[in-house]
């Protein structure tokens, strides 16, 4: 039941998104560029949201609580500055490649193919030797 609610609300969710051309990163850009906050007032009231649902399911024994493994520090920082990096050289982060992905762009699903490649090497192929000395 709460996987069949998440898959409805998820596609209802995107379908809101792609019709509307919403990009978290880019209204975070736009505080910089634009000097325009609206972008920042709108994904803080993504993520209040998405806490409020998410602890409410957790509270009322819906949903159980996940346990989450001790990150380190220094492999969140590092993985933060070169998921920004790969950000600014594909012209944008997953929700824009979604967005790019649903509008029928070759771009968007390079750059899908990209993430993808990319997390599954740092998780189980050739970088996961480099990362491997980072976590705890």
């Amino acid at each position: 039941m709460l996987t069949s609610f998440g898959i409805l609300f998820g596609f209802l969710f995107g379908f809101f998104l792609k019709r509307s051309h919403y990009c978290i990163a880019g209204g975070l850009r736009d505080i910089t560029l634009e000097k325009n906050i609206s972008g920042l007032i709108s994904v803080l009231l993504i993520i209040f949201i998405q806490a409020g649902i998410f602890f409410s399911l957790i509270k009322l024994g819906i949903m159980p609580a996940a346990d989450y493994p001790n990150y380190s520090l220094l492999a969140m920082i590092i993985g933060g500055f070169v998921f920004g990096i790969g950000a600014v050289a594909s012209s944008g982060c997953i929700s824009t490649a979604l967005v790019k992905v649903g509008d029928g762009r070759i771009t968007g699903l390079i750059t899908m193919l990209s993430f993808i490649i990319t997390v599954s090497s740092v998780n189980n192929g050739l970088l996961s030797n480099i990362t491997a000395p980072l976590q705890i």
